[in-house]
């Protein structure tokens, strides 16, 4: 079972309460994710948390909050969920006038890309969500950050022509290791490259 917890600790880590559960989605699977949660305190200690799952029928990312210190958590809010969805990387920011932010990577999508919701009065409601990547251009694992008065967002994204590219690639790789170490390429040349993946740093203003 693939559940998110969370554990506080009120004496600098030396013990830590009992793991809580923020939702029981209950979606039980036989590999690792890769796609944790993203947790951030505010100054009034209400926890907050967003997360991915991927239990089928409703799969993508949620959003909760804790105001007792993680001992409970409100009825999540879906931020971008559908009946099924690839891995997500949420990351949440929080603002200094009550704003949450989180962005995502849309795996409910067929091309994902990278998606923004803001709410203005601390993680009751949020605006639709916007989408930043442009169509075509396939995204992932982004960062965010919240300034004065402006949001800023930054992934790493690639083409389809990039994706096709990077996985014939790939498969060369995998059909140069099938050989006997003898004709294999020298070591140098086994430096992952980068492929055509480049990273895409966006800002916009926010109001409170």
């Amino acid at each position: 079972m693939r559940d998110i917890v969370v554990a506080f600790s009120s004496d600098r880590g030396a013990t830590w309460s009992t793991p809580v559960r923020v939702h029981h989605d209950d979606w039980h699977v036989d590999y690792c994710p890769d796609a944790g949660p993203t947790i951030k305190v505010a100054r009034d200690g209400v926890v907050h948390v967003a997360w991915w799952t991927g239990r089928p029928g409703g799969a993508g990312v949620r959003y909760t909050q804790s105001r007792d210190g993680g001992r409970s958590f409100t009825a999540p809010i879906p931020l971008g969920v559908a009946a099924a969805s690839r891995a997500a990387h949420a990351q949440l920011a929080l603002g200094p006038a009550n704003q949450v932010v989180v962005a995502w990577d849309d795996g409910t999508r067929a091309i994902p890309p990278i998606v923004l919701r803001i709410s203005s009065d601390g993680g009751r409601t949020f605006s639709a969500a916007d989408t930043l990547t442009s169509p075509g251009e396939s995204a992932g694992y982004p960062v965010v950050a919240i300034g004065r008065d402006s949001v800023y967002v930054a992934w790493q994204q690639r083409s389809e022509r990039g994706v096709a590219t990077d996985s014939l690639r790939h498969l060369h790789e995998i059909e140069a290791l099938s050989q006997p170490k003898s004709q294999r390429p020298a070591s140098e040349q086994w430096i992952n490259p980068v492929g055509s993946w480049s990273v895409v740093l966006r800002a916009a203003a926010i109001r409170s």
